[in-house]
């Protein structure tokens, strides 16, 4: 009889690969290859105390990478469903792992998401836009906020005594905040990322995730909106 742990893998993946094959089905393999590529360069950190649901907000807590050590890699599946590929890596805090930890305390995680877009605001910064206007207001224009859910799967590495393995199911969410729309911009996004096993959604393996960094997108791919003296100005869909 299938586990708890499998349905889950299961039901994900028939997700993953209906979206993916919608894509592919419209435009081809090689057209969603060539789609504008997000980047994401971030800081993270991990609440991993083994207190699943307790002290959420306690820095204290928290294994962090200051540096940018997890990269994200991301394409459009439809509109404004995209996936995402995640690398990250950091060193984990002795104090919190305690009796758990095992030099050199390495954290690893990977995963792949779906995440979906939602603008926020965009309207009001194109209003700004004036031709031969005010060219600060111009730059505000290129402004844009969005936010998005997120829901996916993951693998998981520590070295630790337990739980040094697990597959995670991952929800969340994130904002970005475009200095250049679609093209850079900072990011903030947070996952929980529960263990698939007998005891979930209490696994000892369960863990938050937490990231913050740069994003940019590799190109444009079409153009949107309003027109500078009959010339579209470029707008990345992403």
């Amino acid at each position: 009889m299938a586990t708890k742990r499998q349905y889950f893998q299961l039901a994900i993946l028939v997700i993953l690969l209906h979206l993916s094959n919608v894509s592919i089905g419209q435009s081809g393999f090689m057209e969603f290859l060539t789609r504008p590529t997000t980047i994401k360069l971030q800081s993270h950190a991990i609440d991993d105390d083994r207190n699943t649901y307790k002290g959420v907000f306690s820095l204290a807590s928290w294994s962090k990478s200051y540096i940018p050590s997890r990269i994200v890699l991301g394409k459009t599946i439809q509109d404004k469903f995209k996936i995402d590929l995640g690398f990250s890596y950091l060193k984990m805090s002795p104090l919190v792992y305690r009796e758990r930890y095992i030099s050199p305390g390495t954290f690893f995680n990977t995963d792949l998401n779906v995440r979906y877009q939602i603008n926020l605001g965009n309207s009001y910064f194109d209003k700004l836009y004036v031709p031969r206007g005010n060219s600060f207001l111009n730059a505000i224009s290129n402004m844009g906020f969005n936010i998005y859910p997120i829901v996916g799967f993951g693998y998981t590495n520590r070295s630790q005594t337990v739980y040094k393995n697990s597959i995670n199911l991952n929800v969340g969410g994130g904002f970005t905040m475009w200095f250049v729309r679609n093209r850079i911009g900072l990011n903030i996004e947070s996952q929980a990322k529960m263990g698939i096993d007998s005891r979930m959604p209490i696994a000892g393996s369960n863990y938050f995730h937490h990231s913050a960094g740069l994003v940019i997108v590799t190109k444009s791919s079409n153009y949107i909106g309003r027109s500078r003296r009959n010339i579209q100005r470029s707008r990345i869909k992403f």
